[in-house]
């Protein structure tokens, strides 16, 4: 794209045909809001948000609008974005938006980056009307200093831009305003207020609200208006005019190795996966064949389908093997290195008219399934995508939330009949050493901002599983035990990170988790005062140089820590930078958040308590821990083998610990529990502990008014006894229906061999949830614990309002439940008192 144009207003709306885009209800609502916040001439200083969920059309809104109001009256735009995708968005919504401009002849329109295909901020003029620019760009265009021929201070254009304002007006948008308090922006917007007094700063976001005050606060200072118009995305989808997003993921059981240098990279410098490394999944049939076949076996459900790829050589392999499955599909992009457009021969020659007319092909119903490269901003747009696919994973939440944009779109907004929701799949990786992904958190307009981040819950799962897998010993600790390496708690780090390379720059925010030991979590408390009580401006640029940040974190560590011991993970260096960049740009601690559950996960204590426990229980035991949805056993060890690795391991040092003191050995052999004839108030006590004192069919946790029973599973009568391998916990309602059965709700596979007769559907008592319910129906239906999670919402803006998911465990056939799914339904609608669910999801 060229990054100026001089557009002709005339001349635009004499050729242009009548296909005004017409908005919707809310974004006409927007429009009198913003007329109203934001009043012409401009008088004063205003700022105000307007906040539309993703695919509610923030651009389209805020640009035509913009067009009518501002750029009509002759008051020049500065338009800011955290990325060049964000900039490439808005040059083209105003291209296309611009004939609605009345009262001008001529529009200067620039858009400005460090990329090669946009125009370089030392060519910004002062004729120009519309500015489009990075706000890394911005930043330091508005604060560095140059020296002219002569040796004299020389103001950088941008700046004479900002000046040549004083004495008339200056508008300002903030695309994805939530990033507003980071640092480098908040700086610059409020240096601009105090040299232009007739400004306003009007900020888009999908999620302006946030928890941290601090945050909230600077918000509210640069904003002052607050909010003009919200739009809800409940209601958005509920009037079709969004479609609800349903994310899967997809494990292509690829790994890869993850050397120093691309660690580095995606750690410390915050970039994406380098283009060799890009080249090579892109040219990794195997996987290619793996993203082919999903889209083959669910072809009926994905519908109309987008698929995101790297290469053009992926694309045409990718179309070409599902045009053999006679799918309907094309391709759309083009290779770009540097300033130079290279296509790469053959079947890879595609042109921008050849792009233009596939897309109009596609809108038009010609293809089932469009494979491109980073189409995000050109061509036609095509609303009635019914599925994205993202084939591998990134560090740009950014790109993310725009690739996922484009399925967005609901049946009022040209979707397509009875187009309620949208498939976004992700198509993950194993790589060996845990990376910065972008990721969703369960929906784009979560209250959290986008981010990058390692969950802390990973963090410590490297330890462990070192220690479980192989003899290791780490230095500074002898015959390591597991609880030592389960952190006291996480301290929480926010910041913002200017990356930049030759095709593109982005400001990222991220929230990372530093998570501090018994041995050094006084270490890092001393370490964070210190800092407090600097000087430390120097580093809070967003753009500071990888080697000025080190050098400082290097020292800090040489001061405060014991690098032997406390650098046993390699992740010291990485912690420090971390701190130094939240202070430097937060100028307070960061938040520390203790792990109360800490000694639940003390491996060496389990050892102890199961150390007398037979094999066969033992096994039911660890089973139904690694597999219990409400502990981290699993997030922490990934695979069942390594847990048991980890407990084998820890029961023999136990055991040799017994071995070498007579006196812990008679101590040990007092505590064997005798497991007579009789049931216990101490057998009871470890079937309970054993089970988490919750009942195993309905999932009902003891408490006040909830008794919990010792069942036997196989009873008495049928030849059972009272071993605890014999015994399961069952709340009072579940141990009465299961009467004289013998069921075992320890298992989670169903030992029928075809379904029964009848769903039979139990009374709802005092003591239940909503999930209890359900969960004790179904489960008696499979005889096992076959459930594995309910997801429901009772909020109109949740995923599962009015659809219920029940999610079985494999082995356990969902076609025998979808037998009597409208019984289970009548259930739901008439004694639960649910009437606003419409269908139930069954599957494992």
């Amino acid at each position: 794209m060229s990054g100026y144009e001089s557009l002709n207003i005339a001349e635009i709306q004499k050729n242009r045909k009548d296909n005004n885009k017409q908005p919707f209800p809310h974004q006409k609502e927007a429009f009198e809001a913003l007329s109203r916040t934001l009043p012409t001439p401009i008088k004063d200083y205003r700022g105000t948000l307007l906040v539309l969920p993703t695919g509610g059309g923030k651009t389209f809104t805020s640009v035509n609008w913009i067009c009518k109001n501002i750029i009509s009256q002759g008051i020049k735009v500065l338009w800011l974005a955290q990325s060049s995708y964000l900039i490439d968005q808005a040059f083209d919504a105003f291209k296309e938006e611009i004939h609605n401009v009345i009262g001008r002849y001529e529009i200067n329109l620039r858009v400005v980056s460090s990329s090669t295909s946009h125009s370089n901020s030392g060519s910004i003029s002062l004729t120009d009307d519309i500015l489009i620019c990075t706000t890394q760009t911005a930043i330091q265009a508005y604060s560095s200093e140059q020296l002219d021929g002569m040796g004299n201070k020389a103001k950088t254009p941008f700046r004479k831009f900002i000046e040549n304002c004083k004495e008339t007006e200056l508008f300002i948008v903030i695309d994805e305003a939530h990033h507003t308090p980071a640092y480098g922006c908040r700086n610059l917007l409020l240096s601009i207020r105090d040299e232009i007094k007739k400004l306003y700063v009007l900020g888009l976001t999908a999620t302006p609200m946030h928890t941290d005050k601090r945050i909230s606060g600077w918000l509210k200072n640069i904003y002052d208006k607050w909010i003009c118009y919200e739009a809800d995305k409940g209601n958005l989808q509920a009037q079709k005019v969004l479609a609800v997003p349903e994310y899967i993921e997809k494990e292509t059981s690829e790994e890869f190795e993850v050397d120093d240098s691309l660690f580095d990279r995606l750690m410390n410098k915050h970039k994406d996966l380098p283009e060799n490394i890009i080249e090579n999944l892109a040219r990794n049939n195997r996987r290619n064949d793996f993203i082919i076949s999903d889209y083959i076996n669910n072809k009926e459900k994905y519908g109309k389908t987008l698929i995101f790829a790297d290469r053009w050589f992926q694309c045409e392999y990718i179309i070409e093997k599902l045009k053999a499955k006679n799918i309907r599909a094309n391709a759309v992009y083009s290779v770009y290195t540097g300033q130079d457009e290279i296509y790469k021969g053959g079947s890879g020659r595609r042109n921008d008219a050849m792009n233009r007319q596939t897309m109009q092909d596609f809108k038009n119903g010609e293809y089932d399934v469009i494979v491109n490269v980073k189409m995000l901003t050109e061509g036609v747009d095509v609303p009635d995508v019914k599925t994205v696919m993202i084939t591998r994973q990134t560090t740009s939440s950014i790109l993310l939330t725009q690739m996922i944009g484009r399925a967005l779109r609901g049946e009022k907004a040209g979707g397509g009949i009875d187009k309620d929701y949208a498939n976004i799949v992700f198509f993950h990786d194993t790589w060996k050493r845990l990376l910065p992904w972008a990721n969703i958190d369960g929906g784009l307009d979560d209250i959290k901002p986008p981010k990058s981040g390692r969950n802390p819950m990973e963090l410590i799962s490297i330890q462990l599983i070192k220690l479980a897998v192989a003899d290791i010993e780490y230095k500074g600790f002898e015959n390591a035990a597991f609880l030592p390496f389960i952190p006291v708690g996480f301290f929480n780090c926010k910041y913002t990170v200017a990356v930049n390379d030759e095709t593109a720059e982005e400001l990222i925010s991220f929230e990372e988790n530093i998570i501090a030991y018994e041995f050094n979590k006084e270490n890092y408390d001393n370490l964070i005062n210190y800092i407090l009580a600097q000087n430390l401006t120097q580093y809070a640029a967003e753009n500071i140089s990888e080697n000025e940040i080190f050098g400082k974190a290097a020292e800090l560590a040489n001061k405060f820590f014991d690098i032997e011991k406390d650098n046993f993970d390699s992740a010291l260096m990485d912690n420090i930078t971390k701190i130094i960049r939240h202070i430097a740009q937060n100028n307070i601690k960061p938040e520390f958040f203790d792990f109360h559950e800490r000694d639940v996960y003390d491996m060496d204590k389990l050892a102890k308590e199961l150390l007398n426990t037979p094999p066969l229980d033992t096994d039911i035991i660890l089973t139904n821990k690694f597999r219990d949805a409400g502990l981290h056993w699993e997030l922490f060890y990934k695979t069942f083998d390594n847990f048991m690795d980890a407990y084998y391991k820890a029961q023999k040092r136990i055991l040799a610990a017994i071995r070498g003191n007579d006196k812990k050995n008679e101590s040990h052999s007092n505590n064997i529990i005798d497991l007579s004839d009789d049931l216990t108030d101490e057998i009871k006590r470890q079937v309970f502990a054993r089970d988490n004192f919750t009942c195993l069919c309905c999932g009902k946790v003891q408490r006040k008014g909830v008794p919990l029973n010792a069942d036997h599973i196989r009873p008495i009568a049928m030849g059972g006894n009272n071993a605890i391998s014999n015994l399961q916990t069952l709340c009072k309602q579940c141990n009465t229906l299961k009467g004289v059965n013998e069921v075992d709700y320890r298992v989670n596979m169903s030992p029928l061999r075809k379904p029964k007769s009848e769903l039979k559907k139990y009374d709802f008592v005092n003591s239940d949830y909503v999930e209890n319910s359900i969960a004790r129906i179904v489960n008696v239906f499979y005889h096992c614990k076959a459930v594995r999670v309910i997801n429901y919402h009772q909020r109109r803006n949740g995923q599962f309002y009015s659809t219920w998911e029940i999610v079985l465990y494999s082995g356990n056939n969902p076609e025998w439940l979808k037998l009597y799914e409208n019984e289970l339904l009548e259930y739901i609608n008439t004694k639960l008192k649910f009437e606003h669910v419409t269908k139930i999801a069954i599957r494992n």
